[in-house]
């Protein structure tokens, strides 16, 4: 079995980790990895042989060169996303440069990983959460190449994480199963979200968690500097000087945003403190910290969020309002502009984050939101919701439509709701549970179980079974 790893950023020191693992164990599994950044260039290479690690920049710039007054061409498949939607979930760099650049620079990465991948054919492709251009167009590629992708999707609320097909947090093929065990799993935890105090399920601890060595910030700066110069002169992405910068000083760039927020953006909002009386009718929609792959991911049209507000507008019924509640994650982060226009939207009630966002759900007639985790905690309140964008609990929840049919949607989700009764709604979280694996994928810089021993191993047995499930699957339908 042939299994490569996309080493983005610090996840690079947990696939490390679980190749040397899997090395260990006498897994059999042949890796290779994908290396979209020079940071961690050299542990694997002392793990793989040269012609099994991708690294981007290597041949990037004659490569570009190659294609210049070309027209790009990628051959991405119908079934996976073209190269246009790749490049619209961009964070904060290709988006700045000329929209042919931006094509020409995609063509680039494409070519270099479609060498790599018909060269190597592995048989799965192991993403973490995907954040950046590249990634999401190796993602496509590995699509219209056959090649199975393994796609981590954190499960929020739940803790833990399952394995999806696709980058849009599908449910995979065997999900539909539950058994007592996770019948009284989801019991439980329903009980202590119904209480306000929600406890995640199961999840390897940091015990024995591996130390992660940095150099100097200087030293790394001029490393930077180099690999820039020598390698890297056409990246374009978030990871970039002014956010490792940013991280660094991370404390004190809170104080001052803290600080700005009241001194100059709350003075917008229409209620500010935690007891602010709400609207008798209202629709609630929480807004989300953007860029940020949960909605740059899964639904770019909507990371400008006026667009999913106007949307709202549009079809509230006439005697409700539109309560739109600031992210705690956003104080100080977006411009004062942004609340300057949507104080100026008539029907729309801006709540600062002070504000609580469960008596905002339960208050409600219907709560609404691109992919965000109020979906599911709606769902668990009893509450109707309506999601715009697509995610693993989105079946829970009404879809999103377009503007010439919101208004039915928003009146039919108001006025037909029904809602679950308490078995539903433990079954429904026992289908969850029943996929979801008790694993870590995110940086371990800040989460340090994600690298423990335990998490590894963990890791490493879940994908087997995954694959396995799969299997089992596959079999049935020819079975049948």
């Amino acid at each position: 079995m042939k299994i490569c790893v996309y080493a983005f950023a610090t996840t690079a020191h947990f696939f490390t980790r679980l190749i040397e693992e899997s090395q260990a164990c006498g897994h059999g599994i042949d890796w290779s990895a994908v290396l979209p950044r020079w940071h961690h260039r050299e542990a694997f290479e002392q793990l793989l042989s040269p012609e099994k690690v991708a690294y981007l920049y290597d041949r990037f710039d004659s490569v570009h060169e190659r294609l210049a007054g070309a027209e790009p061409a990628f051959g991405l498949a119908a079934d996976a996303d073209n190269e246009l939607i790749c490049m619209l979930k961009d964070k904060a760099g290709y988006r700045l440069l000329d929209g042919d650049e931006q094509l020409r620079r995609a063509a680039t990465i494409v070519a270099i990983y479609r060498e790599f991948l018909e060269r190597e054919r592995p048989d799965y492709m192991l993403f973490p959460d995907l954040e950046v251009v590249d990634g999401f167009l190796l993602y496509s590629l590995c699509k219209s190449l056959g090649i199975v992708p393994i796609y981590y999707v954190g499960m929020r609320t739940l803790g833990g994480g399952f394995f999806s097909a696709d980058c849009y947090e599908q449910l995979p093929a065997y999900f539909g199963d539950h058994d007592a065990q996770d019948l009284e799993k989801a019991a439980r935890f329903l009980k202590s979200f119904l209480e306000g105090k929600p406890e995640a399920l199961d999840e390897p601890q940091a015990a024995g968690s591996l130390s992660i060595q940095t150099a100097p910030l200087w030293r790394r700066a001029l490393k930077a500097l180099f690999m820039h110069i020598r390698y890297e002169r056409k990246y374009a992405g978030e990871d970039n000087f002014l956010l490792r910068l940013k991280a660094n000083f991370s404390t004190r760039i809170a104080h001052f945003r803290a600080w700005r927020f009241r001194t100059f953006q709350l003075r917008w909002f229409h209620l500010r403190d935690e007891d602010a009386a709400l609207p008798k009718k209202y629709v609630f929609y929480a807004l989300q910290y953007t860029p940020e792959s949960s909605i740059n991911g899964l639904e770019p049209y909507y990371v400008d969020q006026t667009r999913s507000i106007d949307l709202l507008l549009s079809g509230l019924p006439s005697d409700h309002r539109l309560v739109v509640k600031e992210h705690p994650a956003c104080i100080g982060v977006r411009p004062t502009a942004f609340y300057r226009e949507l104080r100026r939207k008539p029907g729309l009630i801006l709540a600062a984050p002070a504000i609580p966002a469960r008596r905002c759900l339960e208050g409600a007639a219907l709560v609404a939101s691109v992919t965000g985790t109020v979906g599911l905690e709606s769902f668990m309140l009893g509450r109707p919701c309506l999601l715009l964008g697509r995610n693993f609990f989105s079946h829970l929840c009404g879809e999103g439509e377009g503007p010439g049919s919101i208004r039915a949607v928003i009146q039919s989700l108001i006025g037909r709701f029904q809602k679950p009764d308490p078995d539903r709604q433990r079954i429904e979280l026992a289908r969850l549970i029943h996929i979801r694996y008790p694993i870590l994928l995110s940086d371990p810089l800040v989460t340090p179980a994600v690298i423990s021993p335990a998490n590894i191993k963990a890791f490493l047995d879940a994908v087997s079974d995954h694959i396995r499930r799969l299997g089992s699957v596959g079999s049935n339908r020819d079975a049948d």
